[in-house]
């Protein structure tokens, strides 16, 4: 009698976990449905801006071929023999690149550049 009931204990509960398994399943490709429908579709339109462009410089890197100068100069920046370095301002040395960045608007803030990079 015990044996019974624990197999139709048994059997009531895979049954349940079966039935709960394929509604899951079941919801899930609807959803899935839902997610490619919506990113097939329209694409979003957000405004956008690019800040920055990578450039890297490392260790032994030949400033002038890399294009870094010409790069600076597009960037309004100005090469200067001074000893004195103001905002827009680059120096080559004989140990590599001084230079003085510009301020930067974020959306959120300003940013003030008040010393040499």
């Amino acid at each position: 009698m015990l044996r019974r009931l624990l197999f139709n204990f048994l059997a009531v509960g895979a049954a349940a976990a079966l039935t709960v398994a394929i509604g899951v399943l079941v919801y899930a490709r609807h959803l899935e449905g839902i997610v490619v429908e919506k990113f097939n579709g329209r694409r979003w339109n957000l405004p956008s801006r690019v800040y920055s462009d990578p450039f890297l410089i490392y260790p032994g890197v030949d400033l002038a071929a890399a294009g870094l100068f010409d790069r600076l100069q597009r960037l309004n920046y100005r090469e200067v023999t001074d000893e004195t370095l103001r905002k827009g301002d680059y120096r080559r040395t004989a140990s590599g690149l001084d230079l003085f960045l510009h301020d930067f608007s974020f959306p959120e803030k300003e940013v003030l550049v008040g010393r040499p990079a």
